[in-house]
């Protein structure tokens, strides 16, 4: 009987994990924050922050990153993982990232920068009355990228065990200039320099 119980937990225990995995980008830390700048954190992960490197370091961008960029003192990125950097790749016939210029590195990597610093808290619900997210509907709050396309940032709540609500409050990015939505993995990622919103793995960069 205890072995049969024993067994019923371990497998909840690896639905549980595949289910919540991918939409999570583990941070290595239970700390929301980062000792280091924005660059020195994509450095701590290479799982995840390789391929960004390259294209911060391709499109002559490392100073903003380190925090050195009087402009830009305190940004947030929205971060494109290597999973989302080599799809675009693959479906481009592209090599590695060094294939793209050193201008489509920094165009790519400025259309994920947005002045100063947003928190998962600073986003507003979408009114849930209505069935899907409407651009236009006033839902959200409407930001620019350093890039110069417009996004829309809001959150959903979810269900939980049949339970309205009970889930994990779901953040999303709205690009108007692609009509497309982008789930967040991780938002509220703090180095000393910004925020780093972790886009899903399923986002392919140029989707923003």
């Amino acid at each position: 009987m205890m072995k049969n119980i024993l067994i019923t937990f371990i497998g909840i225990g690896l639905l549980w994990a595949c289910t919540t995995k991918d939409n999570y980008i583990d941070t290595g830390v239970s700390s929301p924050y980062y000792d280091g700048d924005m660059f020195e954190y994509f450095h701590s992960n290479s799982y995840d922050w390789d391929s960004v490197i390259v294209m911060i370091e391709h499109g002559g961008l490392v100073d903003l990153f380190e925090g050195n960029d009087n402009d830009l003192e305190e940004f947030t990125f929205l971060g494109p993982t290597n999973h989302s950097i080599r799809r675009y790749l693959i479906l481009n016939n592209l090599d590695k990232v060094s294939d793209l210029s050193p201008e489509e590195c920094n165009d790519f990597i400025m259309a994920h920068v947005i002045k100063g610093k947003y928190l998962k808290k600073d986003f507003p619900f979408r009114n849930m009355e209505n069935p899907f997210f409407t651009p236009g509907s006033g839902d959200g709050l409407k930001l620019a990228s350093e890039g110069g396309n417009e996004l829309i940032f809001y959150k959903e709540p979810s269900d939980y065990a049949g339970v309205k609500d009970a889930g994990p409050v779901k953040l999303f990015i709205h690009s108007i200039d692609k009509n497309k939505r982008v789930p967040v993995a991780s938002p509220d990622i703090q180095p000393d320099n910004g925020v780093v919103i972790a886009l899903n793995y399923s986002y392919t960069l140029g989707e923003i």
